[in-house]
């Protein structure tokens, strides 16, 4: 059910259909038959979820990713025969939470009556061209290159860019979250308002507060992003996933949690960090990291390895550089499609498993990384339409 709710396809299904999308899952439902019954049901059923019945609407922003992990281990121990309904609403809920911008302008506001109210640019990340940030109050603005860079650190104010946006009109006590939503292709440094920095890396969304002004800090990740954290013992800096949760007091790290990878990561620099899960039990497990080690949390059996790394090759992907070590060709494919906003169609199946090592440098350019990849793999890439090509 997870790879369903975290496909972008199946999502723009569910409540963006088009003629696209339907084609593509009719042709699909003809190879997977057995699959039908399964998906068109989870499908009527995230359709009719309606969270206006939910305390979560009155509730403060910080308060409702807790609600919906308290909801998830009631509802958890219910009789069997409702587990399918609740683990609908589990990553409904964190799907909302994670991707929708109706989510943060209406529904902290108590406005959601409708139901689930998406944005297509949020949900869709693969149709923008350029970054992206949403302000509570329903209103975005996008984030230029060539720098891309963003800052809250200045009092009442938000720099983007070269420009400033005036947050005067906002209460003084608001706890809003805002959205920054990074396109294929970009990377984006911003700076939050406790002076932290965060690089977020392409196709990845971070959701904050306007200020931490409360007992904790806490952003939510989808995607990747390598943390700065400024030190406050007092006030404690978390980074939430759908399933993993990283505790810092003040370091450097990187987070990936890409919705289609398997596993969710956390390797450390320097410092010192807590791994806590939050998936089934609220800071059930954890694991203490040291610099130059890896926590790799798997989603499936929701356990987490500790193994010794060097941070360097976890972390240079904000100067275009990525290592490669023993990564099958398509998870490198993965990482290449999402850095140039291209599709890579491997035509060889056999290829898919292939393991390769080696580092690849993206400032150089696709063409270069294209030429690479076929010296250590003896294929070839071909162009077969608009940002798409193929590989055999």
């Amino acid at each position: 059910m997870e790879r369903y709710i975290e496909d972008k396809r199946f999502v723009k299904w569910v409540f963006l259909p088009d003629t696209e999308v339907k084609h593509y899952y009719a042709k699909y439902f003809r190879k997977h038959p057995e699959e039908k019954e399964e998906m068109v049901k989870l499908r009527d059923q995230l359709r009719c979820l309606e969270f206006s019945n939910k305390s979560y609407a009155t509730e403060l922003p910080e308060n409702i990713f807790r609600k919906i992990q308290a909801d998830i281990i009631e509802l958890e121990s219910s009789k069997k025969s409702q587990i399918r309904i609740l683990s609908v609403l589990k990553y409904a809920a964190i799907a909302v939470l994670l991707l929708s911008t109706g989510f943060f302008a209406n529904f902290f506001a108590g406005g959601n009556s409708s139901g689930h109210q998406f944005s297509e640019d949020l949900l869709l990340i693969g149709t923008m061209v350029e970054p992206r940030l949403y302000l509570s109050d329903g209103s975005s603005v996008i984030v230029p290159g060539p720098d891309y860079e963003v800052s809250y650190a200045q009092a009442n104010k938000i720099i983007v860019g070269h420009d400033t946006i005036e947050v005067n009109r906002l209460k003084k006590n608001d706890r809003g979250k805002d959205a920054l939503v990074v396109s294929y292709g970009r990377k984006v440094k911003l700076v939050l308002p406790d002076h932290s920095e965060v690089w977020v890396n392409s196709g990845s969304r971070l959701i904050f507060s306007h200020n931490f002004e409360s007992k904790i800090r806490e952003v939510f990740l989808s995607g990747e992003g390598y943390f700065d954290v400024e030190k406050n013992p007092e006030q404690p800096f978390y980074v939430r996933t759908t399933a993993m949760a990283v505790k810092v007091l003040g370091t450097e790290f990187n987070v990936s949690a890409y919705p289609e990878n398997e596993t969710i990561e956390a390797v450390l620099e320097k410092g010192s960090v807590q791994i806590e899960e939050n998936d089934r039990m609220w800071f059930g497990k954890k694991a203490v990291l040291v610099p130059n080690q890896r926590a790799s949390f798997d989603k499936q059996t929701h356990e987490i390895k500790i193994a010794e790394v060097e941070h360097e090759n976890y972390t240079l992907w904000k100067e275009g550089l990525v290592t490669i070590d023993d990564e099958t060709l398509d998870d490198v494919f993965g990482k290449i499609e999402r850095y140039f906003n291209i599709d890579i169609k491997i035509a060889d199946r056999e290829k898919i498993d292939m393991q390769i090592s080696g580092k690849l440098d993206f400032n150089v350019g696709r063409e270069r990384v294209f030429e690479y990849i076929e010296k250590l793999t003896d294929g070839k890439f071909t162009e077969i339409g608009p940002a798409k090509y193929k590989f055999e």
